[in-house]
């Protein structure tokens, strides 16, 4: 993610897909240090169902909304 004010592109975490067994993948994201002590919490969450402490975060329904804004819809898929 770019943050004004930063030199570099600030990374925020890393995802963790996992397969449902149901064709469908349930998504963890890892915030690291650098996320959660950064200007990044200044703007604001991404995502409301996404805390801003270190460690592994699961979304209640299968997939944070931020990663499914930008997933392919049912036209992208055909």
């Amino acid at each position: 993610m770019d943050i004004g004010g930063h030199q570099k592109p600030l990374q925020l975490g890393t995802a963790f897909p996992t397969p449902t067994g149901r064709g469908s993948v349930r998504i963890a994201v890892e915030l690291g240090a650098a996320a959660v002590t950064s200007a990044a919490k200044v703007l604001g969450t991404i995502d409301p169902d996404l805390p801003w402490h270190e460690g592994q975060h699961y979304a209640p329904a299968g997939v944070f909304g931020f990663l499914r804004d930008s997933s392919p819809d049912r036209w992208g898929r055909r």
